[in-house]
């Protein structure tokens, strides 16, 4: 079902003219969590690559100060096909 959601966020991004899709993924600062993990490598599998990391707070989140612990945004990237 996450795979067809994605490709029609795609298909509809081409239908407006955009030539890639970004997307965030709320990560924790410290630890791991397991299912960031494998989401993360599920994107990677729909060929989004990895960028960089910057914190909530970086992206003028206003919701960051209702988080329990410090977060970063994995930043992925795909560039779309025309």
């Amino acid at each position: 079902m996450g795979g067809l959601l994605v490709k029609a966020a795609e298909s509809y991004a081409k239908d407006f003219g955009c030539d890639r899709m970004t997307l965030d993924i709320l990560i924790p600062v410290a630890g791991e969590n397991p299912s960031k993990v494998q989401l993360m490598e599920w994107y990677t599998r729909l060929n989004y690559k990895f960028l960089h990391e910057i914190p909530i707070e970086q992206a003028v989140h206003p919701e960051a100060k209702f988080l329990k612990m410090p977060c970063l945004f994995s930043v992925h990237e795909k560039k779309l096909l025309k």
